[in-house]
């Protein structure tokens, strides 16, 4: 990024719904996706260890969000 700008999405995702020809493969390999709860919150971690563990601190706000009341 060339700019001084920092560019972020954002959505309810209650109400979103995934489309079934981009996200039905995934979901068949039992990738789901919806708000995580703290029931959910250590299988998620285990996830993003293992797929985003290249991209340096995106899984470190992950683990630092767990001693937090965000979730």
């Amino acid at each position: 990024m060339e700019d001084n700008y920092i560019y972020d999405l954002y959505m309810d995702i209650d109400k979103w719904t995934s489309p079934d020809d981009v996200f039905g493969p995934l979901s068949s390999n039992g990738v789901t996706f919806g708000p995580c709860t703290a029931a959910l919150y250590d299988k998620m971690l285990s996830f993003e260890d293992k797929h985003f563990s290249a991209y340096p601190g995106w899984v470190e706000r992950y683990h630092a969000l767990k001693d937090t009341d965000g979730i």
